[in-house]
């Protein structure tokens, strides 16, 4: 079975939900959009649920690395690599830092021949996609952000104590406050700040969210193909002049398809998927290439190489009334998350009707939190 596309965007992550949806915007345009896994879950959108959406095989690939030389004392040496498998990607369950890159790095890979990557060149593009919602409890450089874009931006409301006297700690140290989004970023000693986060009214703001669901997903001209895991990119020509004419991969029951762009395939499986799926293309080094068994396309030697990341460790400390417990964290989650054999409320909702009042008590705030986030996005 084959269909027959201008674009294939493969990938629906971070930067294929967006790709996607902007060249859809063009009626003429017929797109198709591949992701492995399906819609998010309905617990996608607590900022909180971070942890629930990783180690989660419906919806992380559950990846595993290496770690060098750090984290001695993991498992194997290997540490957690989470990427998203949804639509949405990883930006489905990440811990929503909105953070730019640094103006000084877009500027040297114009100055190294990236012609219109400098910072004044992708700085109108940032604007046009960010939606930040206006706080008191940030500095912002008012001309480098946009309040009425797709992506939501937003600090956390109410503004915890500890993280305020965090920031008033680093004040006192001399760190003055400032916008670390903005366009001066203070210098080499740079500024301190709330965190500002791609999150809407207390709700993640996903690329899923922010660009393709709604009016988006109902365009004639784009087609989302969910559950569907890319397997190859297609390539014609002789050697040297190799092309990619299309895409193969199988949906959920196994079934091989193939897909045909007339204009350009986009790869956007991230920093993991993109370079597994060009190697097993046959493009990548040609030793590692056909040590696998594949026939190399192009001889490309730094695919799949390069990739550098970190370990987060979360640190918990004895400091009542700074923060929020884990605990209480729970609660917010709703009843269902403090059911049996982890929570105190029974494992089955039909026998809550026999529980003490102190549990009962418990549900109802539990329901009363959660009520509150899905209508108000307060916590």
């Amino acid at each position: 079975m084959a269909e027959t596309f201008d674009f294939i965007v493969v990938g629906a992550g971070s930067a294929g939900a967006v790709i996607a949806a902007r060249l859809s915007e063009d009626p003429s345009c017929r797109v198709a959009l591949l992701e492995a896994g399906g819609r998010p879950p309905v617990e996608e959108m607590i900022p909180a649920a971070c942890s629930a959406m990783q180690q989660n095989p419906v919806t992380d690939w559950m990846y595993t690395a290496d770690a060098g030389k750090c984290g001695l004392a993991l498992k194997d040496g290997r540490m957690m690599m989470p990427r998203g498998k949804m639509l949405g990607g990883s930006s489905g369950i990440n811990y929503m830092a909105y953070v730019r890159g640094h103006p000084g790095d877009f500027d040297a890979w114009a100055q190294g021949g990236a012609d219109g990557w400098s910072y004044r060149d992708v700085l109108p593009y940032f604007k046009k996609s960010e939606g930040l919602a206006p706080s008191e409890d940030i500095s912002i450089d008012a001309a480098a952000h946009n309040t009425a874009g797709p992506l939501g931006v937003s600090v956390r409301a109410p503004v915890l104590p500890g993280a305020r006297e965090f920031v008033d700690a680093a004040v006192a140290a001399g760190i003055p406050r400032g916008d670390y989004n903005g366009r001066d970023r203070g210098g080499p000693g740079g500024v301190v700040s709330l965190f500002q986060t791609s999150t809407r009214s207390g709700k993640r703001s996903s690329t899923f969210h922010a660009f393709i669901e709604g009016e988006p997903e109902a365009r004639p001209n784009l087609s989302i193909i969910t559950g569907a895991q890319v397997t190859r990119v297609v390539m014609e020509g002789v050697a040297g002049h190799r092309v990619a004419t299309g895409v193969e991969y199988r949906i959920g029951d196994g079934e091989a398809r193939t897909a045909f762009a007339t204009k350009e395939i986009v790869l956007a499986g991230g920093a993991i998927g993109s370079p597994h799926l060009l190697l097993l293309s046959g493009i990548g080094p040609r030793a590692e290439v056909e040590a696998a068994g594949i026939a190399c396309q192009v001889d490309s030697p730094h695919v799949g190489k390069h990739l550098k990341d970190h370990l987060h460790v979360g640190l918990f400390f004895h400091a009542p009334g700074v923060g929020i417990s884990v605990n209480e964290i729970g609660v917010s989650f709703g009843p269902d998350a403090l059911r049996a054999p982890a929570g105190p409320l029974p494992a089955d909702p039909r026998d809550d009707a026999k529980m003490p009042a102190e549990l009962q008590g418990l549900k109802q705030e539990a329901e009363r939190r959660i009520t509150e986030w899905a209508t108000t996005g307060a916590v």
